[in-house]
């Protein structure tokens, strides 16, 4: 468990690096070259929105959320936010090398990945807050609700704090929309954003490791970790009373590394079902396929994690509730797939409605 990295300074040569400073002109003076060179090469600015994105996105980024977690040593960078990155980056290039194998532009892929990132991790964010009101929710000691600090505890998620069946649904809705607008393939780019999916949520997965969240239930199992005194396991520990001693921490299932290595072969699994022919003839089974692989490891994993309560007197998890939901909605799509006679064409064009 390492939570924090290390400390990016907020000032440079005396100039604020974070908010209006200097990270703010780098990003637009990297946004105006890049077109500027555009035009110089092509005699034409084109994916002017991609641009407007990243601007929009790194703006809020740098002036309304990075000033407000910096610490006495600068800009926090941690273990789970940088995982979460890494995770991003390896399954944008993995999506971006099987766009270019499928013949699918890769000019809308980037504009595609950024917005389904976005998106994902939005409703990432509002599924965990949603769950987790209790403990996101400021107030103050006479018990009024104090909305900015609870509005700037919502929005720290670098530390933790996202449920990837959130950024499923969140990026799968994104996506959609997009790709009826910009007239894409629609399943066969779902079938390459599926093994991305699996591998980014892998290397995530690490990240969760370092946080120490998302721990498993007390193991004696020979590969249990412990997790350090006053770890989201050891306060858990304590309040249920699971431990007598405030200074004893007990071993826990690594429920993190489970998931990460479950969705290393999930990703292996689907790239490797993807070059077959059976899957190759049926455009979208890669997808269905994730749907119904992931959420029954998910099940599973759920049975040794203690961190979540059952949810509406079920019995099982939110987590659980939605991988039952998740997986038969794959076993529908899959079963409608190979019943289906020719997948075809899926592209919807916005102009003359598809093909």
């Amino acid at each position: 468990m390492r939570q924090t990295l290390f400390h990016i300074p907020d000032t440079l040569f005396g100039l604020p690096v974070f908010g209006w400073g200097l990270g703010l002109a780098v990003l637009l003076a990297i946004v105006l070259l890049s077109h500027a060179w555009q035009y110089f090469k092509h005699r034409k600015i084109t994916d002017v929105g991609h641009s407007v994105a990243m601007l929009a996105i790194g703006s809020v980024l740098l002036v309304f959320i990075l000033p407000y977690i910096a610490e006495e040593d600068g800009i926090p960078i941690r273990g789970y936010g940088f995982c979460l990155l890494v995770a991003v980056l390896f399954a944008f290039f993995l999506v971006r090398h099987l766009a270019i194998k499928q013949g699918i532009s890769v000019e809308k892929v980037y504009s595609l990945c950024i917005w389904t990132v976005v998106f994902g991790i939005i409703g990432a964010r509002i599924f965990f807050v949603t769950e987790y009101w209790e403990d996101i929710r400021r107030v103050d000691e006479a018990g009024r609700f104090l909305p900015v600090e609870s509005l700037l505890n919502v929005l720290n998620f670098t530390q933790g704090g996202l449920v990837v069946f959130g950024s499923i649904i969140g990026g799968i809705l994104t996506a959609l929309i997009f790709m009826r607008l910009n007239g894409m393939p629609i399943l066969r780019t779902f079938d390459i954003m599926a093994p991305a999916v699996a591998l980014g949520i892998a290397i995530g997965r690490i990240g969760c490791l370092l946080n120490g969240c998302c721990f498993g239930s007390v193991s004696n199992t020979s590969w249990a970790i412990t997790f350090p005194l006053d770890s989201p396991a050891h306060h858990y520990q304590v309040v249920h009373g699971l431990v007598l001693e405030p200074l004893v921490v007990l071993p826990v299932h690594p429920t993190q590394i489970y998931s990460s290595f479950l969705a290393f072969l999930l990703c292996g699994v689907l790239l490797f079902l993807g070059r077959t022919e059976f899957y190759r003839q049926r455009e979208g089974l890669v997808l269905a396929t994730f749907m119904m692989l992931y959420s029954l490891g998910r099940f599973f994993i759920e049975i040794v994690r203690t961190d979540e309560a059952p949810f509406f007197g079920t019995g099982m998890t939110i987590s659980q509730n939605v991988s039952i939901a998740f997986g038969l909605a794959g076993i529908a799509l899959f079963v409608y797939l190979c019943n289906r006679k020719s997948t075809g064409d899926d592209t919807v064009n916005p102009r003359n409605g598809g093909r």
